[in-house]
């Protein structure tokens, strides 16, 4: 697997993210358009692959994901609507 699974993209704010390895303190970072930091969550439990997130507040509009790990770095974009 060379990337992560994000669903239901798009979504209401809440969505799930799926890690395709494990990893100690692998870092999610969410961002909008303009490159604001909108939810950074660091992930200390490397059995810790599926991780829910709700930025149900946040405004409807297209969001980009980051997930930096030990070995890789996976991109996506996230739309709310």
């Amino acid at each position: 697997i060379n990337s992560f699974k994000v669903y239901p993209n798009p979504n209401n704010g809440s969505f799930s993210i799926e890690i395709p390895e494990k990893e100690y303190n692998a870092i999610i970072t969410i961002m909008d358009l303009s490159g604001r930091l909108v939810a950074t969550r660091k992930l200390h439990n490397s059995n810790e692959q599926k991780v829910d997130i709700d930025l149900k507040n946040i405004a409807k509009g297209t969001y980009l994901m980051m997930v930096s790990t030990g070995n890789n770095i996976y991109r996506e974009k996230v739309v709310v609507w």
